[in-house]
């Protein structure tokens, strides 16, 4: 392909305005956090200043469309006033989630990073997904779509509103994810290592369980429900503040050979 390229014409969805872009532009220096989101059919970015939300855009873009993710981002950041000298590192969702879209947001962070010399920070999918969801007497089960029937999964709690893992991530068909829910039994037959006692009215979302809807229906009968709507939808700026946490924890930035989270092997 030859010719001037344009940013793909994908209705964004943008959090900020020019009050952000003056405040980003008034800032200088390297004081921003650019987080990428590319696990999914939604894909975003944000830009956290410090603690203050500068910008975060998503769209929804095809798998073979997420080659042109650098230019919509090159193209979103120009337009917001934010050059790649402002920042101070770049966080990526990990997994796990689509193979091919995890290795394009996985290799741009890599590359940007590389190019500038900052730290790359790695937050997991699922826990995003969990991010900021209100304090609640539910468990909480995001889930990413794994193909072949099956999706990926993980069970939080946020009662107290800090967010607490239950479950780590695993992989379950349908019939495996009804029965872990209802049965308290993890995939394998082991007996979950927590004092949060299974079962409990659980929210179930994401892409695995809008793909496995119609053979998890039976959940719904014990309490448990799908949901849909803005709040459960992964975005960009809950990478941004799970790196930002890890950056005050004092934790190291990812190593250069980091590789995505699949938690599955994929034939090709």
């Amino acid at each position: 392909m030859t010719g001037k390229q344009t940013p793909p014409s994908f209705p964004p969805r943008i959090a900020g305005g020019n009050a952000a872009k003056n405040s980003s532009r008034a800032a200088g220096g390297k004081a921003c956090l650019l987080a990428l989101e590319t696990s999914g059919k939604t894909v975003s970015f944000a830009v956290l200043d410090e603690d203050r939300l500068v910008c975060e855009v998503l769209t929804s873009l095809a798998v073979q469309q997420k080659d042109s993710f650098p230019l919509w981002i090159s193209h979103w950041l120009n337009e917001i006033g934010i050059s790649m000298g402002q920042l101070m590192g770049v966080a990526v969702s990990i997994g796990p989630g689509s193979f091919t879209s995890l290795r394009v947001g996985m290799s741009l962070a890599k590359g940007i990073c590389l190019a500038r010399n900052i730290p790359l920070w790695a937050v997991p999918t699922l826990k995003a997904m969990a991010h900021g969801i209100p304090a609640t007497n539910h468990l909480l089960c995001p889930t990413t779509f794994a193909r072949k029937g099956e999706c990926y999964a993980a069970l939080y709690s946020n009662v107290s509103g800090e967010l607490q893992e239950v479950e780590p991530p695993f992989v379950a068909d349908a019939g495996t994810l009804v029965e872990h829910l209802t049965a308290n039994r993890l995939p394998g037959g082991d007996t979950p290592q927590h004092d949060d006692p299974l079962p409990r009215p659980t929210w179930i979302w994401g892409e695995g369980a809008l793909a496995l809807q119609q053979d998890i229906e039976p959940l719904l009968e014990k309490g448990h429900s799908i949901q849909r709507g803005d709040i459960f939808l992964l975005r960009a700026s809950a990478i941004a503040r799970l790196a930002q946490a890890q950056i005050a924890d004092g934790d190291d930035p990812a190593a250069p050979d980091l590789e995505p989270y699949y938690l599955k092997s994929f034939s090709r």
